[in-house]
């Protein structure tokens, strides 16, 4: 678990052969010395922060020497070592995700995602479960211990003669009953019920893409009560005697599943049959407002800097441009950034937009981000993430040595930088635009519609305001 610990030095506490407190993990896996390493501390071998070697009866190699010496370490006496922990996104100890970290779990079942869920009775989400497990009580599963039972269905009509031992798909979904109960509450809803196995049925419902709340809670919810009905209907034949029916099953099907929703969505007006039922999830409820957005000029003698990060197959990358108060381009630029989240992407793009307005002596310069994360770590209201600590902090030593000024910004407003961070995953190196005719042509088009202030709309969806959403 030491290697999921990363080292921000202060005083400098840490242990310079075990501990990771630098890029190249800890000098002790790297060093070619059989003997027993001395635990001795950082401060004792970086004093007045120059590196004193000959502190250490063990000597690292002159690479491992140069790589420190590149790094710029700076000991801060009034700071402590903290230990960030790379296992969770806030850098603290978490349990889960230690105990995930040393434990070796089983390939996730995408089934049991959905069958436990707070909605449901219990006793019908552990029926599934068992179901979907294939540990029922069945004639098959009775044979395994050594009894020989005649093959039969509960609720199959009596002429139909069967060659195969009751199972759980026949129970489920290839018997009679059951396959007129999945076509009945099926079909209706545009899911397809023409399948092999139960498994691949609930798979389909699950992932069936629903028009609105209403239809997303049905399609989660009915299979556990449509099984639920179906396994009572055959315990019943069985021990009972009583005489299954496809018109009392699906009554309860429905009586059930509409007491649901009416608790679930209580200013819902809705009948008491199926029917209404499927016109409320063909019903457009989904309530949208529009905002008009547009890329605002930077005051006279003042640049304007727009940067945005981009993650693609776990690489990511970053891209930004400069425009001045007439909204004319100065440069632009994209930067691979190999490995990393969208919160590192999006912080190295905005620094390497900074640090060229450092090197070009543009003093007075606003920077502007989509991400308001990055952008209130800067201002110092939120903590900032344990993985981007450095570049935020970076970022705010030159706005107080530069008098920059960092604001959020709509991504409708950012389109330009979001176009040259997503460039980024197509090169190696890092590519740096000074002439506006050399810019891709997709990307000379959003520039002149910000010059020309060209709106765009930012379309954002809401909660219905008949339906309330209950806590569960």
């Amino acid at each position: 678990m030491e290697l999921n610990i990363d080292w921000n030095i202060g005083k400098g506490d840490v242990s310079f052969w075990f501990d990771n407190w630098c890029p190249l993990g800890p000098l002790y896996m790297i060093t070619t010395h059989k003997v027993p390493l001395p635990n001795i501390k950082l401060n004792e071998i970086l004093q007045n922060n120059i590196w004193n070697w000959n502190s250490l009866t063990i000597q690292p190699n002159e690479d491992t020497k140069s790589h420190l010496l590149s790094l710029g370490i700076e000991l801060e006496n009034n700071c402590y070592d903290t230990a960030n922990r790379r296992l969770s996104k806030s850098g603290k100890f978490i349990i889960s995700s230690t105990w995930n970290a040393i434990t070796q779990r089983k390939d996730h079942n995408p089934l049991y995602k959905n069958l436990w869920t707070k909605n449901i009775p219990f006793k019908m989400s552990f029926l599934l479960w068992r179901a979907v497990g294939n540990k029922l009580y069945t004639d098959k599963s009775v044979t395994r211990l050594g009894i020989t039972l005649t093959p039969q269905c509960y609720y199959c009509n009596s002429t139909n003669s069967r060659t195969d031992l009751e199972d759980t798909n026949h129970i489920f979904y290839q018997g009679e009953l059951a396959r007129k109960m999945w076509r009945n509450f099926a079909g209706p809803l545009g899911i397809g019920w023409k399948f092999n196995n139960l498994n691949m049925t609930l798979l389909t419902w699950w992932n069936h893409k629903s028009q609105n709340p209403i239809s997303r809670y049905i399609t989660k919810n009915l299979p556990h009560i449509i099984c639920w009905e179906l396994w009572r209907s055959r315990c019943g034949n069985n021990y009972e005697g009583t005489r299954p029916s496809m018109h009392r099953t699906c009554s309860n099907v429905t009586s059930f599943i509409l007491q649901m929703i009416k608790k679930q969505f209580t200013r819902l007006h809705i009948g008491d049959n199926w029917s209404s039922l499927y016109a409320a999830c063909d019903a457009q409820i989904q309530q949208t407002s529009n905002i008009t957005v547009r890329w605002l000029r930077p005051p006279a003698q003042i640049v304007k800097l727009n940067s945005d990060g981009s993650c693609s197959n776990e690489q990511c990358g970053g891209g930004g441009i400069i425009r001045n108060q007439e909204g004319k381009f100065i440069m632009a630029y994209f930067i691979p950034l190999g490995e990393g989240t969208s919160n590192y992407a999006e912080a190295e793009a905005l620094l390497f937009g900074l640090k060229w307005c450092v090197d070009k002596d543009l003093k007075m310069a606003i920077g502007e981000s989509d991400s308001l994360l990055i952008v209130k770590c800067v201002k110092r209201e939120w903590k900032p993430p344990w993985n981007i600590s450095k570049q935020i902090k970076e970022i705010q030593k030159m706005i107080e040595d530069h008098n920059f000024n960092i604001n959020h910004c709509f991504r409708e407003a950012n389109r330009p930088a979001d176009s040259l961070a997503t460039l980024s995953h197509r090169i190696e190196g890092n590519m740096i635009f000074n002439i506006f005719s050399d810019l891709p042509n997709h990307i000379k088009g959003l520039v002149n519609m910000d010059k020309w202030g060209l709106p765009t709309f930012r379309i954002k969806h809401t909660k219905p305001s008949n339906i309330i959403y209950n806590p569960p």
